[in-house]
């Protein structure tokens, strides 16, 4: 990608910047963002699926700390279920809210390509144009050294004779 079209693509994903690579190469900064966001969103969803199952026995390892409490006429313990409940929430959020980034993101990723389709077509069939010129030449030289070693091999038959 040329340094124009790097600059057109080159806005920057502000979620997560800490989560891209140091270089992208010759990737535009909006697809690297796109792909980003995507993972971290289904990092996101992946634990809280993980959190869910666990809540259960969260919630049950709580009971007993809390029935031995009631039991003694003791302070109740901290229950653990309200902070996985509490992550759980805020990884949710945290999902649905790159949701709208990433769309965001894809659709500029999407003018992008159709403010450039038409000089990438253009890019494409130049380069095409250019590997079967090169392609017919290697044809003809090859076909020129078939009949060249042709030749030679009936000369030589010929004297053998």
């Amino acid at each position: 990608m040329n340094e124009h079209m790097q600059f057109l693509a080159g806005e920057p994903f502000s979620a997560r910047r800490q989560h891209l690579p140091a270089s992208t190469g010759s990737r535009s900064p909006r697809l690297w963002n796109v792909s980003t966001a995507c993972g971290l969103s289904r990092e996101y969803e992946a634990e809280t699926a993980r959190m869910r199952e666990e809540l259960g026995v969260v919630k049950q390892r709580d009971q007993a700390p809390l029935g031995r409490a009631l039991a003694d006429d003791e302070p109740e313990p901290e229950p653990e279920a309200p902070a996985v409940e509490e992550a759980i929430e805020s990884n949710r959020q945290r999902s649905e809210a790159l949701f709208g980034a990433i769309v965001e993101e894809q659709r500029h990723v999407s003018d992008l390509i159709v403010r450039h389709k038409g000089g990438w077509s253009g890019d494409v069939q130049r380069h095409l144009a250019d590997k079967a010129a090169a392609y017919r030449i290697a044809v003809v030289e090859m076909s020129g050294l078939a009949r060249t070693s042709s030749r030679r091999f009936s000369a030589g038959r010929r004297l053998r004779g």
